[in-house]
């Protein structure tokens, strides 16, 4: 996997370096660069290697470059799709296979697709990442050139952070434990000529940092003038990054002073209730956005996209029965004053509609956000819309209850199929949960206060104000753990969120298909994935005996998968 995979980023780095007459190899004359040569030439013309930038952000959104002919093989937001599944707060219709075995926890060996595909999209964005690094200067004061370098630092701090949370014990449990292997612009030619073995978990935090660290103080120099757009890396994403290595870390007044310096430095702003309750969640133009996955409509591949595996307002995977939809229990536990609520469908009738009024009355109108939207294109007095609302519409594609209306179509287009949505990767209520969970720890009262306001300036329409709950620390973290799981539904969160925290997987009562009812302890070997057989293959620094300890789990049948999970508490 290693070899294949840096195999494929130096052949996409060759031809962005090859496009032109005089290009970075070679002189006029026909000779070639030497390596000071080329730099020099870089230093003289930065915009020579803005291809080569920009590679670094096309891995995160890739299509079929690492398994060929599998059409979930979609970059990061494949990825996060099957986190979500393996979590306890996102349940599946499991009709057509894709990201079934994520959700059945089958995808625990070696030679799963969707693991596979998880790991080299990590490491593409980190061998992209040291192929920029690697062709800069290191003397360089060009702001452009630092600008890049700064991105590309923290892009590949972002992909460790990931893989040492997906594929080693948390930081929390066991810095000591063995990582994820650490490959960076100054190791890799001998990583690839005699692989490389895997670090500590501590050992990945330090490169991570290292790398955060470095690109802040060049942020700090001001070489980031403007704002590309929202795909690029910029000083507050940084910031936002290093809040959320940081928070793993357990170093809560750093994560805290980060995320509040990312709030700072942003140019966004929260979303209020009369933007989120509606779909939403599927642009740049969106203000919450702090950074994202930007996919083109030449880009997109219609049913293989996230909006289109995720989407019950997208053309896709749910209209053939694929449905995602919330854990019922965790529906049930968002208060009636909550817009959040709406962001799934409900679980009763919408007494807006009475029997004689709907097309069929066998077909329930649930009760949503859908009821605020007007989408793009949408009239109701023409088919294959009329005479009906959107509610109605999902009616009779036998959209059950629970199901997420909270990601609008592209270009808010009703059951469209093109996919070709914007992805959210960082928002601003992320940061301000961050706060909030480091206050936690060290004043949960001070914490209390932070989610109250929170929740009541962007997410409350209730009659009176929202009052949290908590009357003690450990109540207090749950809270918020409670507002991450749905502020964050569906954006990857989920699952690392409880592995982070050491929350058990407990599905019971939660309306997940019978054979992946689970209730899995916290820091089961199930919940850390194995290392590709690629990469086993591939990297002779890694043997079997370095191997992470398999797993099973078995479905819990009878009374007991619908008991109440060890999470649940009755709030309205």
């Amino acid at each position: 996997m290693m070899k294949k995979t840096l195999k494929y980023i130096a052949g996409s780095l060759a031809a962005v370096m090859l496009a032109g007459c005089n290009d970075l190899n070679t002189l006029p004359m026909g000779e070639y660069y030497t390596d000071d040569q080329r730099k020099d030439a870089i230093e003289e013309n930065p915009d020579a290697i803005e291809g080569v930038m920009a590679a670094v952000y096309a891995n995160f959104y890739a299509f079929e470059k690492n398994i060929d002919d599998f059409l979930a093989d979609f970059g990061y937001p494949a990825t996060m799709l099957s986190l979500d599944n393996r979590s306890q707060d996102m349940s599946m219709m499991m009709n057509y296979g894709w990201f079934e075995t994520s959700e059945l926890y089958t995808d625990n060996t070696p030679t799963n697709q969707e693991l596979t595909c998880t790991w080299g999209t990590l490491y593409r964005v980190v061998y992209s990442s040291n192929d920029l690094l690697k062709i800069l200067p290191a003397d360089t004061e060009n702001a452009t050139l630092l600008c890049y370098k700064a991105q590309a630092l923290s892009a590949r701090a972002w992909a460790y952070h990931m893989l040492v949370q997906l594929f080693a014990t948390p930081y929390s449990v066991n810095p000591q434990a063995p990582g994820v292997p650490v490959i960076t612009d100054l190791n890799e030619d001998e990583a690839v000529a005699n692989g490389t073995p895997r670090g500590t978990v501590a050992q990945v935090y330090t490169q991570i940092m290292s790398d955060l660290d470095e690109a802040i103080d060049i942020f700090d120099m001001g070489v980031y003038t403007s704002r590309f757009d929202k795909r690029f890396i910029d000083p507050a994403v940084a910031h936002g990054l290093r809040a959320r290595a940081n928070l793993c870390q357990g170093l809560y007044t750093e994560a805290a002073d980060d995320a509040s310096m990312a709030l700072q430095l942003t140019d966004g702003a929260n979303c209020g209730v009369n933007v989120v309750n509606k779909p939403a969640f599927n642009s740049f133009t969106q203000s919450d956005f702090m950074w994202g996955i930007h996919i083109s409509e030449q880009d997109a591949h219609g049913l293989y996209t996230f909006a289109g595996m995720m989407g019950s307002l997208t053309y896709g995977y749910a209209y053939a029965g694929q449905w995602r939809c919330i854990n019922a229990k965790l529906w049930d536990m968002i208060p009636e004053g909550d817009v959040r609520k709406g962001w799934w469908q409900g679980n009763e009738p919408d007494p807006d509609w009475l029997d004689e009024e709907k097309p069929d009355n066998s077909i329930y109108v649930y009760k949503s956000n859908v009821d605020n939207y007007t989408p793009d294109g949408y009239d109701p007095s023409v088919a294959p819309y009329a005479p009906y609302g959107v509610g109605v519409i999902l009616g009779l594609l036998d959209c059950p209850p629970y199901a997420v209306v909270k990601f609008a179509p592209y270009q808010d287009y009703l059951i469209n199929s093109t996919g070709a949505t914007d992805i959210p990767l960082m928002r601003t209520e992320e940061m301000e949960l961050i706060i909030a969970e480091c206050q936690a720890h060290t004043d949960w009262q001070t914490a209390k206060t932070t989610v109250e306001n929170f929740v009541n300036t962007y997410r409350w329409t209730g009659d009176t104000p929202y009052v949290c709950p908590a009357t003690s620390q450990d109540e207090m973290l749950d809270e918020v753990w409670f507002q991450r799981r749905i502020e964050l539904w569906g954006e990857g969160f989920s699952y690392t969120d409880c592995l982070r925290l050491q929350k058990g997987i407990d599905r019971r009562g939660g309306g997940f298909p019978a054979e992946a009812v689970f209730n899995i302890a916290a820091n089961a070997p199930i919940l850390l994935f194995p290392i590709p057989n690629a990469e086993m293959e591939g990297n002779h620094a890694i043997t079997a005996a370095n191997q992470n300890p398999s797993g099973e789990v078995m479905a819990i049948v009878g009374a007991d998968a619908e008991a109440d999970p060890y999470w649940y508490k009755a709030r309205n």
